[in-house]
């Protein structure tokens, strides 16, 4: 059994005046300095344990819609980032990569899979159970963007809440984020890193987001769980 702490996430909030940000991949609007990083990611692979060779800025906000998720996958050598295919839901294995995980109901089992490469590029997925394979049929309404810049590349998602389900009680949810880099073949998560705990699809190895209030609750289903739905699957990562 892992005995790794889960790490924990303060949710940052948009007041209703506030301007969302614009998802174009740059993350420069001001607001998001209004919430500190997440940028403490350790290697699964191939050196398990140690530090990530490069930086990973993590930042979350919440507005009364949506859920915006921004990412800066620092790269010292930005030329030599692997950019392959833009496809949705084309494999994420063979390109720098960045997957989230939201735990809506914190019940350890299930979770919404968002994932993007450096040409922006859409991976949404169910896990269920904390099963390695995927039901990648399913589909959100969300939208993302990335771009190569200066510090490496950068990527910014916005999920509107009416795409998830969470209990109308509201409550904590389970959250990770992973990295590939692919050139180095290097494997980094924000929690649950060790290879006993299997990846990111073992949700009850994610950390924690608090914080969330005044969720939407207004034309969700909200008790519904999607996560048993049929449908062709795939192994993590979108491998």
């Amino acid at each position: 059994t892992s005995t790794q702490p889960r790490p924990v996430v303060k949710a940052g909030r948009l007041a209703p005046a506030e301007t969302p940000p614009t998802i174009d991949g740059k993350v420069d609007e001001s607001i998001w300095d209004s919430t500190d990083p997440y940028s403490t990611f350790t290697q699964q692979d191939p050196r398990m344990g140690e530090p990530a060779t490069e930086k990973t800025d993590v930042r979350l906000l919440f507005s009364q819609t949506h859920v915006y998720v921004s990412f800066v996958c620092h790269d010292a050598d930005p030329s030599s980032i692997i950019m392959s295919q833009a496809r949705r839901d084309a494999s994420l294995a063979d390109t720098d990569s960045v997957i989230l995980v939201f735990d809506t109901f914190n019940d350890n089992q299930n979770a919404f899979v968002f994932g993007t490469n450096a040409n922006g590029a859409e991976y949404d997925a169910l896990i269920a159970d904390e099963s390695e394979s995927f039901n990648s049929d399913w589909r959100a309404v969300w939208r993302v963007a990335a771009q190569r810049v200066r510090e490496g590349w950068s990527a910014e998602f916005a999920i509107p809440f009416r795409s998830l389900r969470y209990p109308a009680s509201g409550g904590a949810w389970g959250f990770n984020v992973y990295r590939m880099q692919r050139r180095r073949n290097e494997e980094t998560l924000w929690s649950g890193w060790s290879r006993q705990d299997g990846g990111f699809h073992r949700v009850s190895r994610a950390g924690v987001i608090e914080g969330l209030r005044d969720l939407p609750r207004k034309g969700l289903n909200l008790e519904a769980r999607p996560f048993a739905l049929a449908g062709a699957d795939q192994d993590e990562a979108g491998a």
